[in-house]
């Protein structure tokens, strides 16, 4: 009669420890999911404020008098979900500073911004 007893309780032990390790697998699949999904976007966002970088020194090369300011351009990269935008700085010799911002999903609401700020000389 004990042994039945006993190896009930064995059997609830072993579900409870099977169950724990069951929910451990399961959060730790979710936080990887959650990592890769933020690394592709941030590699995403990043490619945004490259594509405004090239954007930015084809307009500087087609065009000589620009006024500084923020969102001088906006724009976006085929294939991927967001947009960028450029900002100026004022002409101090033969150089400007460029700042373009790369954002995931859009500017209004970002999830997601990279920044990369370049100096530009003509």
């Amino acid at each position: 009669m004990y042994k039945r007893g006993i190896a009930l309780i064995s059997i609830f032990i072993i579900i409870a420890v099977l169950a724990v390790m069951g929910s451990a697998i399961v959060s730790r699949s979710v936080s990887e999911r959650i990592t890769a999904q933020r690394y592709t976007e941030s590699t995403q966002a990043f490619w945004l404020a490259e594509a405004g970088v090239n954007r930015a020194l084809v307009e500087l090369r087609n065009t000589t008098a620009v006024s500084p300011g923020e969102n001088v351009w906006s724009g976006t990269l085929a294939g991927v979900e967001g947009e960028y935008s450029i900002d100026l700085g004022a002409l101090v010799g033969q150089t400007r500073t460029v700042t373009t911002h790369g954002y995931i999903p859009s500017r209004s609401s970002p999830h997601i911004e990279r920044i990369i700020q370049t100096e530009m000389s003509s």
